[in-house]
């Protein structure tokens, strides 16, 4: 059997990669066909042959000529792979495999019209151009729903609501392969100082349900240790606040093993019913305490009493403070943690379901 992975964005894609490396694993070939190539998250590469497709703003809202010039250039790519299966990841591709004569799988990474629509409501950058785009996509999502042959994503709660479009859904959270994490040990931290990470910006500016106006200065503020920053490279150092701007993959999983406390600082929000972000996953295998906001539903549910949570910043302050006159008790709960995501939650205890969806719809 023969897969295209088809996505408006880029390599490295470490969702799209994993499920790569799973079909290969079992004999499936991968192609891949998106807007660039950069570089792979892993060290191996799982694709047969990588296609470069114009994917422009102008197209990805289907506008011609652009969206025929993309639409003509994929056709050029399925003529050279001859895939069995397009495996869309996101709306838009799965917009593109509508127009196929190809079985495909609508893969959505974030549940995008839910996404875009809390942008909206907030004003969050928001012009006439933005409103048509969520119009547009908000229309594509509901034809991939009822066109493709099976869905994935990435938390019960939005399967919840995709199956009632499409009963053939499953949930494939993002979590890391076991290669990635087997061999990370916790570090010997004797630090008197609590040390905490953010994996994220804070510097661009983020969508509503990422809000984190506010949280560097309850570090600055307060005596309640190290904020280490991972992944924004404007970011300057100043003490107390660590940038370590943007790390490689497996460099940052055994940077988190230094440290004891994993915040994610997001403001209230009611898109958090969906979200089930990556960085709560790598903070466990990390071994770090897990501190995040009191209505990231499927994180709370996942970690159960392994997961602290806030509703505001005053009360994280106040946690915090707690925790770093407690550092002995951070570091047996991040333990805990640990072991418990190397037992639960890798990609391999999940993989079977993308297996068996694969073997249903071919």
């Amino acid at each position: 059997m023969k897969v295209l992975h088809l996505s408006h964005n880029v390599l490295p894609d470490v969702r799209i990669e994993k499920e790569a490396i799973s079909l290969q694993r079992n004999g499936i070939t991968s192609y891949f066909a998106g807007k660039d190539i950069l570089g792979l998250s892993f060290p191996f590469d799982p694709f047969k042959k990588k296609y470069k497709l114009p994917f422009i703003k102008m197209a990805n809202v289907g506008l011609q000529p652009w969206w025929n010039k993309l639409k003509a250039t994929l056709k050029r790519v399925i003529e050279d792979c001859k895939p069995d299966l397009i495996h869309a990841h996101n709306v838009i591709a799965a917009r593109l495999a509508m127009e196929l004569n190809i079985p495909f799988i609508y893969d959505d990474h974030e549940y995008w019209s839910k996404s875009t629509q809390s942008r909206i409501i907030a004003g969050w950058k928001v012009n006439v151009k933005h409103i048509y785009r969520w119009l547009i996509w908000r229309k594509w999502e509901k034809k991939a729903l009822l066109k493709a042959t099976a869905v994935i994503t990435v938390s019960d709660e939005i399967a919840e609501e995709h199956k009632q479009i499409n009963p053939n859904t499953i949930v494939l959270p993002n979590l890391p392969t076991l290669s990635e994490v087997e061999k990370l040990t916790k570090q010997n931290i004797n630090q008197e100082k609590l040390k905490s990470v953010y994996i994220g910006s804070l510097t661009d500016p983020q969508p509503p349900f990422r809000n984190t106006k506010g949280f560097i200065e309850i570090f600055r503020k307060n005596d309640i240790g190290d904020l280490i920053v991972i992944g924004d490279k404007k970011l300057p150092t100043k003490p107390p606040i660590y940038s370590l701007g943007f790390l490689r993959h497996d460099i940052m999983m055994r940077e988190l093993t230094k440290y004891h406390v994993g915040i994610i600082p997001w403001k209230k929000h009611p898109f958090h019913k969906y979200c089930n972000p990556n960085k709560a996953y790598e903070y466990a295998h990390g071994g770090l305490l897990l501190l995040v906001t009191e209505d990231l539903t499927p994180v709370v549910r996942t970690f159960k009493s392994l997961c602290i949570t806030f509703k505001d910043y005053n009360e994280l302050t106040k946690i915090l403070k707690y925790y770093s006159k407690n550092i002995e008790e951070v570091k047996k709960i991040g333990l805990k943690t640990m072991q418990y995501a190397r037992e639960e939650l890798v990609w391999e205890k999940y993989e079977y379901r993308l297996l068996q969806l694969y073997t249903s719809v071919y």
